[in-house]
């Protein structure tokens, strides 16, 4: 049977209703397509500038760089500490009677010559000498103040530096300082 014979038979109007579909069908395909290449694209243009903005953030330093704790940093790596016994000293105060309890490690610049100065007691008796001697000339109103803090920190520094050849002292850090008022 021929094909025309049987688009003969079907009525003009169900040939009409099929002829709209197609249209129809098409139309709706090629929304779904243009919409997910949209959504595409506007996902990759978002995910880029995203990631463009999170690079540029890492290569700038939020924050200036502090040349104290880069040379801190560096010694870290080099050097160590030696741990002193804690320290409890009546302090220098004429008006009442008062104690100070101060714990403080010291930092040289070579990790290897640590274990020879360790073995070697003169040099750390020495050195808990010189800050007994430090320590019981000051009063509890200097070392209330960061300001006295930082001065006994260097004082004890520039007294201890002498002695400390090899390994050579770089620091003083307090790990503890209690003032009994």
């Amino acid at each position: 049977m021929p094909e025309d014979a049987f688009l003969q038979d079907e009525n003009p109007e169900q040939a009409r209703k099929r002829s709209s579909i197609l249209p129809r069908i098409l139309t709706i395909v090629g929304l779904v397509i243009g919409s997910g290449a949209i959504g595409a694209a506007s996902s990759w243009f978002v995910a880029s500038r995203a990631l463009r903005t999170a690079e540029a953030k890492v290569e700038e330093p939020a924050e200036p760089i502090d040349p104290e704790a880069v040379r801190f940093s560096e010694m870290v790596e080099k050097g160590a500490v030696i741990p002193l016994e804690p320290f409890v000293v009546n302090l220098a105060d004429p008006d009442a009677p008062r104690f100070l309890r101060i714990t403080m490690t010291l930092m040289v610049d070579d990790r290897k010559k640590v274990e020879e100065l360790m073995t070697n007691q003169t040099v750390l008796s020495k050195a808990r000498d010189l800050v007994l001697q430090i320590l019981t000339e000051k009063t509890s109103a200097e070392l209330m103040k960061q300001e006295g803090k930082n001065a006994l920190r260097q004082q004890i520094h520039q007294k201890l530096e002498g002695y400390f050849k090899e390994p050579k002292l770089v620091d003083v850090m307090f790990t503890e300082l209690v003032i009994q008022l």
